[in-house]
């Protein structure tokens, strides 16, 4: 899976020279729009990494602090204790309305709390002050993007191989939980079915009550839920098999090639690093951060093909923008956008 690679390499090889930082933050929602991955899947992804010793998870905090200063009070902010510290991490920007001067200082919470506050009690008194100063009518503070804060415990090789390899170590894991879930919830659907289909018989006190051939079933729907079976294919689970083996006609196979190819061409699509696992949730109608569904609902490409079985529509989608992103790699000679998932292509799961 593409996004679960870059988030890897988001997380460790971005940082892998800068290890003295104590912590490190990366906005949610930025993630959630440049991988298109949901923010419970980061939480996953980060849990995992954390369970197996190599990071620390910290409370998600918002990481950046915006302080506004209007020109007749920058005489005064200029004097304050905080503002060389300040100057020293912010990015300035003056923005000139009329007469009226306003300078913005943007900076990273963390990075000021690792370089000037020795405590989380300093910490909070920036805040603290800052609070201060917006109530006397020196500043204007505000904080932003919401972030996830963790810590570097044990970073992997900085090599694309070991990072892929991790990656892809995290998503098989996952796929294998994933496809636990989804049996699990086949378990239940028998259980609440075999409930519902229960005949009741009138016992010796005149009361309705099931007979124990008609609540076998349901007993056995209650195991599978709760035990692994072994490997064991319920008469569902075989029919679903059936299903998804059935392979896709010439006709719909050129149909998904012609959709992925305009899709490609979609100035919303062209300008993003997008994976086959994303425009087969677009031709199958599934929302996503970089695709909600209330902006592309009115697509005619927009849920085209939900009648099919996801995998084989990925499969046909992996295949044409694997060749697209080679392509473009031919013409412009850079590949580090390039990322082709050939492990268990056939395998992903929505």
């Amino acid at each position: 899976m593409p996004q679960v690679h870059e988030l890897v390499r988001t997380l460790f090889f971005r940082h892998n020279t800068s290890m003295s930082s104590p912590s490190i933050t990366h906005p949610i929602a930025t993630l959630e729009q440049d991988l298109d991955m949901k923010h419970s899947v980061v939480d996953t992804v980060l849990t995992t990494l954390e369970l197996q010793g190599m990071v620390e998870l910290l409370p998600c905090l918002y990481a950046t602090c915006t302080i506004s200063v209007h020109q007749s009070q920058m005489s005064k902010w200029s004097l304050h204790p905080m503002y060389p510290n300040v100057m020293a991490i912010a990015a300035v920007s003056a923005v000139q309305d009329g007469y009226l001067c306003t300078t913005s200082f943007v900076y990273n919470v963390v990075e000021y709390t690792h370089r000037f506050a020795s405590n989380s009690t300093n910490d909070a008194s920036s805040f603290i002050e800052l609070r201060r100063l917006q109530q006397l009518g020196i500043v204007q503070y505000k904080l932003s993007d919401y972030a996830i804060h963790f810590r570097i415990l044990k970073c992997p090789s900085s090599s694309d191989a070991a990072l892929d390899d991790l990656a892809h170590a995290i998503y098989i894991h996952h796929q294998a939980q994933e496809a636990r879930n989804v049996h699990r919830l086949e378990a239940l659907y028998q259980v609440l079915s075999a409930a519902c289909h229960i005949p009741l018989g009138k016992s010796r006190v005149g009361k309705k009550q099931p007979s124990d051939a008609t609540v076998d079933p349901l007993n056995a729907a209650i195991e599978a839920y709760f035990e692994d079976n072994g490997g064991t294919r319920t008469a569902v689970e075989e029919g679903n098999d059936d299903w998804l083996r059935t392979p896709l006609t010439p006709a719909e196979t050129l149909a998904i090639q012609a959709a992925t190819t305009r899709l490609l061409q979609d100035d919303r699509v062209a300008c993003r690093l997008v994976s086959a696992q994303s425009i087969t949730r677009i031709l199958h109608g599934l929302s996503s951060p970089q695709f909600p569904s209330d902006d592309w609902r009115d697509h005619p490409l927009w849920a085209k093909f939900a009648a099919m079985p996801f995998p084989n529509v990925r499969a046909v989608v992996h295949d044409v923008v694997t060749d697209h992103k080679k392509n473009q790699t031919a013409m412009t000679g850079d590949d580090t956008n390039v990322c082709i998932d050939n492990q268990g292509k056939n395998q992903e799961a929505r």
